[in-house]
Order: structure tokens, then sequence, then C-alpha cells
């Protein structure tokens, strides 16, 4: 069952980074943009209400490939105590090429933001970045 889902939600980041790639070719101030991009923008909400709808029969790794897809970096923390988070909100040196580099990260968790298991700690994000 869970395959369907995956295929869903795949089949969506894939015609998203079909309009990404459209939106690239364009020239300066083409009036498509605007509508090509509100296209991209509604496609990423629908991406995040499909895991959403489908959380439980998701594997966690295509949830943050997805969400890595849509331009955050999500970041699983674990708090040496048991406990989880997941956020995109933090600071980095910055890197550059493709090779691995060493990267000093910073990040503020929230006590609300901890939870029991990385999937729990995942749902949580999701959940509360919708709300914004």
């Amino acid at each position: 069952m869970n395959g369907a889902f995956q295929e869903e939600i795949t089949s969506m980041s894939n015609f998203r980074y079909k309009l990404i790639e459209q939106i690239q070719q364009l020239g300066d101030n083409d009036p498509k943009e605007k509508e090509l991009n509100e296209k991209v923008d509604r496609l990423a909400e629908e991406i995040i209400k499909s895991i959403l709808s489908h959380f439980d029969f998701l594997q966690f790794d295509f949830i943050m490939e997805q969400i890595a897809k849509l331009g955050s970096c999500p970041n699983l923390l674990n708090d040496d105590n048991g406990n989880w988070a997941v956020s995109t909100d933090g600071y980095q040196n910055v890197v550059s090429g493709d090779d691995p580099q060493d990267v000093a990260t910073h990040f503020f968790i929230e006590a609300k933001e901890w939870k029991k298991t990385p999937k729990e700690a995942l749902k949580y994000f999701l959940e509360e970045n919708e709300e914004e």
C-alpha cells in the first residue's frame, strides 16, 4: 500500500521539478513565470498534505528526502537523553561542491519539539510547519 502513496508523491515531486525547469528556461519578465511559480507552490502544499495524510504508511527516509526536495534542509537531532527533534531552524557554515565537508551546525530546539522517536519528531515538525 505504501508503494502507491510513495509513487503518487514522487510523481507530484517530479512534475514540480519539471515546472521549476520551465521557469529557469523563461526569459526575464516572462508573464508565464508568476503562473508557474504559483503552480510550484501549490504542488509543494499538496505534497506536504499527501505526506501527512499517508504519514503512517511512509518510510522516514522517504519523507525526509521529499522535504529536502521542497527546498528545506531537515535535520534529525538527538539530545543524548533519548529524545528526537527535526528542525530546519539553525545555521551552519556554507558548504560548496558535491564532496562532503566539515560542517558546524547550531540549533535551538524548544522543549515541546523533543519527541520519543524520530518519526514522531518528524510528524510534529510537519504539522507545526503546515500551520505556519
